[in-house]
């Protein structure tokens, strides 16, 4: 597996986290919703690990990608009849 951050990821901006955030987990949730939906997910991820004041963005793709995963578990399993 490639790093998800690439060579220097201690001076990444937050266009540049949000893009590697949506583009990782399309790839890894292609299979969970629509794409726009995981787009979506990971979107609203990276913005609440922001507005928590998280400061190193080496940690922001890691961090936002467990919600993103949480995120669409959660929906799957509500999806799913009883």
């Amino acid at each position: 597996m490639e790093p998800l951050l690439g060579e220097s990821n201690a001076t990444l901006s937050v266009e540049s986290v949000r893009a590697k955030v949506v583009a990782e987990a399309c790839k890894r949730y292609a299979g969970r919703g629509v794409r726009t939906d995981v787009e979506a997910a990971a979107n609203r991820a990276v913005d609440e690990l922001l507005s928590e004041g998280v400061r190193v963005t080496a940690f922001i793709p890691v961090l936002a990608l467990r919600k993103v995963r949480e995120e669409l578990g959660e929906r799957t399993t509500r999806s799913v009849p009883a």
